[in-house]
């Protein structure tokens, strides 16, 4: 996977992660306006989180991982 600072640095304007705001996407509804979330939500628990899964391999493939409680979210962690 890709942290969240690896996409906000990348987009077009750049953007910066903020691990405090982190909180605020943790929500299926939040990564669904964002996310096409195929095989619809999931909750984990994880400094990757939130995160949207694309990867065959994974049994969460296509899906929208959240746990509520992103406070141990941080920006630099990926899902793998």
């Amino acid at each position: 996977g890709v942290s969240c600072s690896t996409v906000c640095s990348s987009s077009q304007p750049p953007g910066r992660c903020q691990n405090d705001l982190l909180p605020f996407a943790d929500s299926c509804t939040t990564l669904q306006a964002y996310f096409p979330c195929q095989a619809g939500c999931g909750h984990q628990l994880g400094p990757d989180l939130p995160a949207y899964v694309d990867d065959p391999a994974q049994l969460t493939n296509q899906q929208c991982l959240s746990s509520n409680l992103a406070v141990i979210s941080t920006c630099a962690a990926s899902h793998r």
